[in-house]
């Protein structure tokens, strides 16, 4: 298959914040207030699909990989037709407000006791609203176009040619590293042209419709909290968060047929949850001895799912038997956190190590499965589900040091370093069709019940080291990071999950201060062009692979205070 896309995106952004702070004896008071807008327009998205009869030579594994697969590929592009087209604008508006107050009071009790008591309040509402169209050439148009206009394209028994879209000026240069022979390029503006002077043949794809949305998410949170200095070497931090969270989406539902989903209907769909928390916090610092100290800490925290998630859309497909729905029950995540923390300093640096333990509940992941009764038996269903339990725990080390005692330049140096080693843990439905039934009506038994495995979403260790530079004004520092493989979606057995590949990414910042107000910045990102994959089960099975290339922002920056 080969697949071309043109596409415009224009995003308007407007956002504004209003701060105050006051001082009134022992009283600090602050508040902020804060209000954006992003709308991103995309009126333009034009995509071709081309496809070749009989690809592959026989004996293809798909468990190969990608250096044996192509090996078996025909690459015949006398066989390679348009199969069709899509025309897709699309709307995305979020809408984000947010204020918040805090008063902290100081106080003494008697020579040895300090401290401060400390509340607030805080409010946000946000909501977004998605609106996508399709304009899709239905089974066999484009043949249909090639027959209307006789002459007018290459054709192979009946079907337009791909070689009729050929960019003659293509060079894939060194994209993918030259790994692989990509064969001829696509030309934009040729199947932009077949967009615009056949695009009355395209029809309204109804199925695009039921992933259309609007979702609102209000929270309103109050906090009691005091820190106390016993002495000068106890700390201890205290108290709670209370959240009100207030969802509301409609989305679309409906069972279409068809291939551009002419025949069914189409229903609005409303719901919405409100739920609230009370999350307790407490830490405690012990300094053992000047430049030594431990820290405990038990808190309770929560993570809500994201908003396209809770909306109860359906989408059906009856001719590739998938369904694909959100679930408005989806719970938020909960979590019980503890940890402990030992750390050694002095003025040449930091060393700190510790570790941590998270009790949570209903995190939410991406299920995929086969259903085997009822309505949509033998249909793949792909929906948000939570796992009742899971659990994550790990250690850290990090290290932080300055070269202040050696001479000048060398004394500029600063270096850095961090390693988290995580494991998770949680369990997952488990499917499998065994034989059938030696009784009649001789169905397949399906054994059900649960499986082990790591938390979607949670890499299994991350790895930060810096080496800067700071003398006088100008400050430049070089980073790497290193991100473990993440399992990123679940299927109904553990050969059907996938995960996103480790990675690493080289950062570079630069700064010079020329005076008081003014500086002068250069940021680069991945300066090396790393590659981010993922692959289905083990990695001798990737499925995705993608290079962002190098970002760099370079301005001056004015501090107006």
């Amino acid at each position: 298959e080969y697949d071309i896309r043109d596409r415009e995106i224009n995003t308007d952004l407007i956002s504004s914040s209003l701060i105050g702070e006051y001082n009134l004896d022992a009283f600090d008071l602050d508040f902020q207030a804060s209000y954006s807008n992003s709308k991103q327009n995309t009126p333009y998205s034009n995509y071709s699909r081309f496809q070749e009869v009989g690809a592959y030579l026989n004996g293809l594994n798909a468990t190969l990989g990608p250096k044996a697969i192509p090996q078996y590929a025909r690459n015949d592009l006398s066989q390679t037709w348009f199969q069709y087209g899509t025309f897709n604008p699309e709307t995305v508006d979020d809408r984000d407000f947010a204020a918040q107050f805090n008063a902290k009071f100081q106080f003494t009790f008697g020579d040895n006791i300090t401290g401060t008591l400390k509340s607030g309040i805080k409010f946000r509402d946000k909501k977004r609203e998605k609106d996508i169209d399709e304009f899709r050439t239905d089974f066999g148009v484009t043949d249909d176009i090639g027959e209307d206009n006789p002459g007018k394209f290459d054709m192979v028994n009946g079907h337009i040619l791909m070689s009729n879209f050929f960019d003659t000026g293509f060079e894939a240069e060194n994209f993918l590293d030259g790994q692989y022979e990509l064969g001829p390029g696509l030309s934009n503006s040729l199947s932009n042209d077949f967009y615009s002077t056949y695009k009355s043949y395209y029809g309204v794809n109804r199925f695009i419709d039921l992933d259309d949305y609007t979702a609102g998410e209000k929270i309103s949170a109050a906090y009691l909290m005091t820190e106390l200095n016993i002495t000068r070497n106890i700390v201890l931090l205290a108290g709670f968060r209370f959240e009100k969270t207030e969802n509301e989406y409609t989305g679309n539902f409906g069972s279409l047929r068809g291939n551009l989903g002419q025949i069914g209907n189409i229903i609005d769909t409303v719901g919405g949850r409100t739920y609230e928390e009370f999350l307790p916090m407490f830490h405690a610092k012990y300094i053992i001895v000047e430049g030594l100290d431990i820290r405990l800490a038990y808190t309770e925290s929560l993570a809500r799912p994201d908003y396209f998630n809770l909306v109860p859309f359906r989408r059906i497909s009856e001719s590739e038997q998938t369904l694909s729905r959100g679930n408005p029950e989806l719970l938020h995540t909960t979590s019980q956190n503890y940890d402990a923390y030992l750390s050694l300093y002095n003025n040449y640096g930091l060393f700190t190590i510790g570790g941590f333990y998270k009790d949570l509940k209903n995190i939410d992941y991406i299920f995929s499965y086969r259903e085997t009764e009822g309505q949509f038996a033998n249909y793949t269903i792909t929906e948000p589900v939570n796992s009742p339990k899971a659990k994550v725990y790990g250690f850290e080390i990090e290290a932080q040091t300055n070269l202040r005692f050696l001479p000048s330049p060398f004394d500029g140096i600063v270096i850095s370093a961090n390693y988290s080693g995580i494991k998770s843990e949680t369990e997952f439905p488990y499917f499998e069709v065994g034989p059938r039934s030696t009784t009649p009506p001789y169905r397949p038994i399906i054994i059900k019940g649960f499986r082990a495995g790591r938390m979607p979403g949670q890499a299994d260790k991350i790895i930060n080291v810096a080496i800067g530079y700071e003398k006088a004004d100008f400050v430049g520092r070089i980073s790497v990071l290193h991100q473990g493989e993440i399992t990123s979606s679940i299927g109904q057995r553990s050969e059907f999950d996938t995960y996103t590949d480790s990675f690493t990414r080289v950062d570079l910042s630069l700064s010079q201060k020329l005076m008081e107000n003014l500086t002068l910045f250069l940021n680069v990102n991945n300066l090396t062009n790393l590659s981010e994959g993922a692959f289905f089960g083990i990695k001798d099975r990737p499925v995705d692979e993608q290079y962002f290339g190098w970002t760099a922002d370079f301005g001056i920056k004015y501090n107006l205070y």
